[in-house]
């Protein structure tokens, strides 16, 4: 009787197949987000913190003054409806200009890109008009009321002429023919963070008038 040796052992290597699939569903994707859109969240992030301060700090302010707005004071500028109508339009005008440079119709978003440019100045103007408005009417402050205006009316404009450096960069970019349906993200970041200067002035406007 001869002397057997060891027995080999043989391993398969399972391949996934369709049935494999449909058992155990498609691998799903990881959450990734690019350094400049995590950029912007902390960006919008602590800007929330500011305007979300001072608004409370509004607030309270309000709220332990019986007396806000002294006889004889005017109430809110009514050219504040037409700064609210034109930040609106002005956001919805960024938006236009993205989705045609996605479309590739880069044309379309030149033009629209040009009218969100007027439409910006616009609000601009209107919130110098209101400025000169109450301070003229208001010529001596005998209570906060003007002066809250002025603070967080003034607040979000410094932001305004901040979102004019992005504006004018993405304008020269789309002009140079930088964008395309596959290189879009500096327009996304521009888009974005005029949406939420739209979004932080909805709430001043709301805050102002409740107030008031």
């Amino acid at each position: 009787m001869g002397v057997l040796g060891p027995r080999r052992q043989t391993y398969e290597v399972h391949r996934p197949t369709a049935a494999d699939t449909d058992r155990h569903g498609p691998r799903e994707p990881s959450f990734r987000v690019s350094s400049g859109q995590l950029g912007m969240f902390i960006l919008f992030a602590s800007l929330s913190i500011l305007f979300g301060a001072s608004v409370v700090g509004y607030a309270i302010t309000r709220a332990q003054n019986t007396t806000w707005v002294a006889p004889g004071m005017p109430d809110l500028p009514k050219t504040l409806w037409l700064s609210t109508a034109a930040i609106v339009a002005l956001s919805a005008t960024l938006e236009f200009t993205l989705k045609s440079t996605l479309k590739n119709q880069l044309a379309s978003a030149a033009r629209a890109l040009s009218a969100a440019w007027v439409l910006a100045l616009l609000f601009v103007l209107c919130q110098v008009l209101c400025w000169l408005y109450l301070g003229r009417a208001v010529p001596v402050h005998t209570t906060l009321y003007p002066f809250t205006f002025y603070f967080l009316t003034g607040l979000h404009a410094a932001h305004v002429f901040a979102g004019f450096i992005p504006l004018s960069i993405v304008t020269s970019k789309l002009k140079a023919g930088e964008y395309s349906s596959s290189r879009y993200a500096g327009l996304g970041y521009c888009v974005q963070y005029w949406h939420f200067l739209g979004v932080v002035w909805l709430i001043l406007f709301v805050t102002l008038h409740v107030g008031t």
